[in-house]
């Protein structure tokens, strides 16, 4: 503990310089006590902070009389408040857009109606089609193809 080592007698002492002058030690101690109490104070705060709320981890920063535990309850409540809005507006967009019928697909390659299931028939397919021609340069492949895909050999993967 320090001395007083100044000429002021401690009933004196009425300002922060005077109280320094007459007990420098004891004015460091403190100083380094309440600069480390505010460092683990802001860790403590940071150590809670969430992606999406760092304005409010910044005004509790700046905030000497918000604890680390005080911030965890503020971010958790600002985030469920966030994400509770985010559900609403997914719920909105639901209720709007859920008597929207689908869009009938146009272009690429529509696959011929399946209504032949023997050799013969797939080459007859082959034959009346010029998307299978440009795909399959013989009947021949098609049919091939064909009976591999009805034996479960081969399988079509269609982006969806």
């Amino acid at each position: 503990m320090s001395t007083n080592t100044g000429a002021l007698a401690p009933d004196t002492i009425v300002t922060a310089v005077q109280l320094t002058a007459a007990f420098p030690a004891l004015c460091s101690e403190i100083a380094l006590s309440a600069a480390t109490a505010e460092r683990t104070r802001i860790l403590g705060i940071e150590a809670n902070a969430m992606p999406g709320h760092e304005k409010l981890v910044t005004a509790m920063k700046t905030d000497p009389t918000v604890t680390p535990d005080q911030a965890a309850g503020r971010i958790i409540a600002a985030d469920k408040a966030l994400r509770a809005g985010e559900l609403r507006a997914i719920e909105d967009v639901e209720t709007v857009t859920g008597g929207v019928k689908p869009a009938a697909v146009s272009g690429g390659h529509q696959p011929a109606p399946e209504t032949a299931n023997t050799v013969e028939g797939w080459k007859a397919e082959w034959s009346k089609s010029a998307d299978l021609k440009a795909e399959f340069e013989t009947a021949e492949q098609y049919a091939v193809f064909k009976e591999a895909e009805t034996n479960g050999r081969v399988k079509i993967l269609r982006r969806g």
